[in-house]
Formats: structure tokens, sequence, C-alpha cells
């Protein structure tokens, strides 16, 4: 993957002058005419008009001036303001341009890089929150069992709709976060796991216990690595006699979790 960066200037809250309008004021020196430079980047004649009166409008000072005269009967020119500024921006992108290279060059892991900035962007209040591939999507008539492959090879199954499915364009293979309440979890002995009717029963060591007044929060360090947190009450706290590094399990139901994907 190539690294790219862009350059522009914010000329007012609501407008951006891009690369793409120096090149067109770059067009309109060169030409004399905004008809001509609108041909030259690609414009139609009205959108490269109104692209210069906005630019006119919200710079400090007039970027395109009438040009009168010649044999054309006149056209356009760069005033002195906008000369300097199309000199500023190629000076400061040729310093850009550079930095982009050493990056590109120097970060050899860019692509993983990537891959972790969109993770670590998504944002929730939902404690327990996993990021993994799909490995199964399995439709039924009206909902689907979608079950997400988590590091360590642990696996948490979600039960959501058809629609879902559709909206969110999940694929096996592809990648989803997995979001579970911590109040949708019930922390249980090992043993109990086929009496509890819950699709996603997971085990793993007492890493935390965060006793409140009423209830408690304990976090399961699981097999694979990666932990998972429950909410419990303080006399179910002191039943399980639960320690640190002891083993645990906690259930949740597939209806329980939340898929989401990045854009």
């Amino acid at each position: 993957m190539k690294i790219k960066g862009e350059l522009g200037f914010d000329a007012a809250d609501n407008f951006f002058i891009s690369a793409g309008r120096i090149n067109l004021l770059k067009a309109v020196a060169e030409t004399g005419s905004i008809s001509q430079a609108a041909k030259h980047v690609g414009l139609s004649y009205k959108a490269a008009w109104d692209a210069i009166q906005v630019m006119n409008e919200v710079s400090e000072s007039p970027l395109v001036l009438k040009k009168t005269g010649g044999a054309g009967g006149g056209g356009a020119e760069l005033s002195p303001y906008a000369v300097r500024l199309v000199a500023s921006y190629d000076l400061v992108n040729n310093k850009l341009s550079v930095i982009m290279s050493e990056i590109q060059e120097n970060i050899h892991d860019l692509d993983d890089l990537l891959i972790a900035l969109r993770r670590l962007s998504v944002k929730t209040s939902v404690r327990n929150q996993y990021f993994g591939k799909i490995k199964e999507i399995n439709l039924g008539q009206v909902s689907a069992e979608v079950i997400i492959a988590i590091k360590g090879g642990d696996e948490i199954a979600a039960r959501i709709t058809k629609t879902s499915v559709e909206r969110l364009g999940l694929k096996v293979g592809g990648e989803a976060f997995a979001m579970i309440k911590a109040s949708s979890v019930i922390i249980a002995d090992p043993s109990v796991k086929d009496k509890l009717s819950v699709r996603n029963f997971l085990t793993g060591s007492v890493e935390d216990l965060d006793a409140g007044e009423v209830n408690a929060f304990v976090t399961i360090k699981l097999e694979g690595g990666s932990e998972l947190t429950g909410v419990i009450t303080k006399e179910s706290l002191a039943a399980l006699n639960l320690k640190k590094g002891g083993k645990i399990s906690g259930a949740f139901k597939a209806s329980s979790v939340i898929i989401g994907v990045n854009d």
C-alpha cells in the first residue's frame, strides 16, 4: 500500500482550497482563460466558474481577476495574492512529498498499521469488544447466526437479522467486531456448561475482581488471550468463591452480541 498526503488551504469554515482548485488556478495562469483552464483540468465551464467565484469570495483577496483587452477581447489572470498562494502551495507540497516518501520507506508494516488505526477508531460504551474474522454465516428464514473467530482460537456466536447481514455486508472471511455488554455476561463455574441454555460459553481464569457495594465486575482472561468482563452480585461473588487465577467461565446469549464493521 502506498501512503499519500494532500495539501490544501482552509480558506473559510465551510470551504477548503484543495489540490484540484490549485490546479485550476495554475491552468488560468497558463491559458489566460477560464474556459480553457476548465478544459485543461477536466471541468465544465460552469463548474470552473463556480469554483473561482467561491474562491474569490472566501479568500482574503480575490484570486482570479478579469483581464481586459487582447485579441480575444479579454480573459482572466491571477492576482498577485493568488500567485503567492500558488507558489506557497508548491513549496509546501514539495516538502510534504519528501516527508511522505520518508514515511513510506521507514514504515514497512504500513498495511498492519492502517488496520490497527481503523480498529482503534471505533468508540463505544460496550465493555467487551473483540475484533476477528467471520468463520461462518448460517442463514435462517428470518435471522442468521454469525460466528466470529477472535484471537487465540476463541469463537463468538451472534444472532442477528438477515437484513443486518445484508446491510453490514457480512461475508465469510470478512472482518467484524463483536461487542457484548458486561451486564449480559453470566459468570459461572465451568462445570455448569451443559446446564445453561446459552450459545456462548467461554472459559479462562479470573484476571481481576472489582467489587462495589452491590455488584462486582469480574474480568476473565480467556484461554485464547482475550478478556471478558461480566457483572455479578456480591452474594454470587461469595458463593462462587472467586479468586484471582481461579478457573471460571463467562456465558452469554447469541442475541446479546452486537456486530459491527468498519466502513
